[in-house]
């Protein structure tokens, strides 16, 4: 064990040439034969967003290396006095990451070894048993050397997230949980700007997210709020259409001719088309880290089919979705919701018309008196998604709350067919009787006159508040009736298309008789 310095002299015949020092280590061992050293102490690698560093431990250095060798660390480190990293044996071997030795400031003369491993490095191996070799050797020696084999195992990285209908939000979903449903914004208090009136969906919402107070916490470092709760290295969700249900969307015939879909723009555009052009339908957004939205769905208001799917009632979309890894596009994982690569999205049409008019009609009044005319705003009656009444009269406050409905959802206009009229008359479904005269008289922006197909203006002055759209009226030309029912079809033209609302129900009073 100990190392004498021995003076040496090269000479020519007596003369000395040069003087040298030589410092000799005196071994009871064979120090030719190589040692390799498994370290098996690492603990398994899970992945993070960041390297991973693993580190010995002094007593390591001692039981694993220097006690099997029979040394003390001074003997050692001046017999194998130069560390090499990203040793070889073979021309096969790889190395993972990097190793490093470092004096250990708390013990003088002692040194451990870091082991860095990357994040990419990790996720490449998941699952697999990495190793890396360093070598000691003699600087004087190369053959005096000690290798050393670094093994760790990286545990399986979760490549693919299923969330569960645990993690379904219920109210967001239909009562089996196959469907959520997209709704219209919420209009603000008194909102008449159809151009709020749109379609713009949170993606995540129908699910349990990452809340702001856990976004902020250290170990859920990636995280973000509002966006998918999965694993906090999963910093980035990106929705899109699913090519794989694409061709499963059963649309309904618009105008009698059937629909096809097509997705683009790597997944986040929605296209259809009839026999015409095709026309972009829906577009998702992914990633706007900050908004409100992060990840959003728009339907589009520009495009006539989508507003005519949108009326059928029927139109729907199915959305995948990957995740994202440590911000690094190449790092991606799939996302399967109760084990589907979709979930399906129901879009809820905005405004429903009446089956029954607000209004009757009343037998032989006076023209012109009321329940000879109907207003239009009656007649049609509509509601919008949640059920509320645009004419909804609050007796408390003598106010119309909901009056702004009509320019929000609008622009409304309407066309009544007063032609292809039913009655039940005899309990039958007939044409109206010639004895009873109907007309629509809608309004003229430009004199703010109402005037029927004929372009006649209205013969009487409505009582009341006027009609914003129009009137209906109903006049019996001289039979007493008992009470009936008309049928009138209407077609509604308002901002998010076109609804054709056949056999609205207007009731008739009896003839009156005073």
């Amino acid at each position: 064990g100990r190392t004498p310095i021995i003076r040496v002299a090269l000479k020519h015949g007596n003369d000395v040439v040069e003087y040298a020092y030589i410092k000799v280590y005196i071994s009871n061992k064979d120090v030719e034969t190589d040692f390799d050293a498994i370290y098996d102490a690492f603990a398994a690698v899970d992945f993070a967003c960041v390297d991973a560093v693993m580190n010995t431990t002094v007593e390591y250095m001692n039981v694993k290396i220097y006690n099997v060798l029979g040394m003390s660390k001074d003997e050692f480190h001046a017999m194998y006095n130069t560390f090499e990293d990203n040793y070889q044996p073979t021309a096969a071997t790889v190395n993972y990451g990097v190793v490093t030795e470092n004096a250990n400031p708390q013990v003088e003369g002692t040194y451990t070894l870091k082991w860095t491993l990357t994040a990419d490095e990790i996720w490449a191996n998941a699952g697999k048993e990495l190793t890396h070799y360093i070598r000691y050797y003699n600087n004087v020696n190369n053959k005096v050397q000690a290798i050393i084999k670094l093994v760790v195992k990286i545990n399986n990285i979760n490549k693919t997230y299923d969330i569960a209908k645990a993690n379904f939000i219920n109210e967001y979903w239909n009562a089996e949980k196959t469907a959520t449903r997209y709704n219209v914004a919420v209009p603000a208090l008194g909102d008449v700007d159809p151009d709020n009136c749109l379609f713009i969906n949170n993606l995540n919402a129908s699910f349990v997210t990452w809340s702001v107070a856990e976004a902020a916490l250290p170990a859920n470092a990636g995280a973000v709020a509002g966006v998918l709760k999965l694993d906090p290295s999963v910093t980035e969700i990106e929705y899109f259409f699913c090519p794989t249900a694409a061709h499963k969307i059963v649309a309904p015939k618009i105008n009698n001719k059937n629909v096809t879909f097509s997705i683009k723009a790597d997944g986040v555009q929605l296209w259809a088309k009839t026999d015409g052009p095709e026309e972009l339908i829906a577009s998702i957004q992914n990633n706007l880290l900050g908004a409100d939205l992060p990840n959003f769905i728009e339907l589009n208001k520009a495009s006539d089919l989508a507003k005519a799917l949108l009326n059928t009632k029927q139109l729907y979309v199915n959305i995948g979705a990957k995740g994202i890894i440590c911000n690094d596009a190449t790092k991606v994982v799939s996302i399967t919701f109760n084990g589907q690569d979709h979930f399906r999205a129901d879009y809820v049409r905005p405004v429903d018309i009446t089956d029954v008019s607000a209004d009757v009609f009343v037998d032989a009044v006076d023209f012109g008196e009321d329940g000879s005319y109907i207003k239009i705003e009656d007649l049609v009656a509509p509601k919008d998604w949640r059920g509320r009444e645009f004419n909804l009269y609050d007796e408390e406050t003598d106010t119309y709350p909901y009056w702004n409905y009509w320019g929000f959802y609008g622009p409304f206009t309407f066309t009544v067919d007063t032609d292809d009229v039913q009655c039940n008359l005899n309990s039958i479904m007939q044409p109206i009787p010639t004895t009873v005269e109907l007309k629509a008289y809608m309004l003229n922006p430009a004199d703010g006159k109402f005037y029927d197909a004929d372009n006649n203006e209205l013969p009487f002055a409505p009582a009341g508040v006027p009609s914003s759209y129009g009137y209906v009226t109903y006049k019996n030309n001289g039979t007493h009736v008992a009470n009936f029912n008309i049928y009138l079809n209407v077609t509604v033209n308002y901002g998010w298309g076109t609804i054709k609302q056949g056999g609205v129900q207007v009731p008739v009073v009896e003839t009156i008789e005073e």
